[in-house]
């Protein structure tokens, strides 16, 4: 399917240039007809001048984003934690949980073309979208390898009361990985928490965060499993 070129910022550029459209110009005046006064063109200024301000402010919050964005990405460029488990401390984190059992992780790729680009989604949003799988599922033979889609809540707007998933700060056990997710891997994990004297609290959680649509290169593909553990 061929991607769509899209301007995520497109309604940034289509800022009025008079502080009045024909719409402000009719409230603008009195039921008897008043006509506009300077106080009124003063005051459809100060209303434009508000816009951009909120404009400006929205920007601003994209660009706190794509500079997170780029820090994280620049940290999974050169981390030397592959295929290394090891128990973290997480801080909270929001997840929006989407409907949809996938049984493989190749069907990765397929969601994350849905849900950013044929979405009109800002493609910062790649690598920020991944899949639950139970810690029961694991002793099951053929489930759906993967129960439900996440995706990390960026802004408070994003919030959905019934679908928002509040991961609690505390510590994960976590293995990064560039190679395909596999049974085994899970099980490597677990043994690893078992061995350090603690206890898995599913699910599972698997993130892409450099996938197909950051980098055409096998080589730099990372993909973490989480899942956290108590004493």
């Amino acid at each position: 399917m061929e991607k769509r070129s899209i301007d995520h910022n497109s309604e940034f550029y289509n800022i009025p240039t008079k502080p009045f459209s024909s719409n402000e110009e009719n409230e603008a005046m009195s039921a008897s007809g008043r006509k506009r006064t300077l106080d009124d063109y003063i005051d459809g200024l100060k209303r434009q001048e508000q816009v951009n301000r909120d404009k400006i402010n929205e920007l601003s919050s994209r660009n706190e984003q794509l500079h997170r964005k780029i820090q994280a990405l620049k940290q999974a460029a050169r981390t030397n934690y592959i295929n290394q488990p090891r128990i973290q401390y997480y801080s909270e984190t929001k997840l929006i949980e989407n409907e949809g059992k996938i049984r493989t992780s190749e069907d990765m790729n397929t969601i994350i073309r849905n849900r950013i680009y044929e979405a009109g989604l800002s493609p910062s949003m790649a690598g920020s979208i991944g899949l639950i799988r139970p810690l029961e599922s694991l002793g099951v033979e053929d489930p759906p390898e993967y129960e439900g889609i996440y995706s990390i809540i960026a802004e408070e707007s994003q919030i959905n009361a019934d679908r928002t998933i509040i991961l609690k700060e505390g510590m994960y056990a976590a293995l990064y990985t560039r190679n395909s997710i596999k049974t085994s891997l899970y099980e490597e994990l677990l043994e690893y928490v078992k061995k350090r004297g603690y206890h898995p609290e599913g699910p599972f959680l698997i993130r892409q965060i450099v996938d197909a649509f950051i980098t055409a290169n096998e080589d730099e593909l990372l993909s973490e499993v989480r899942i956290r553990v108590r004493k």
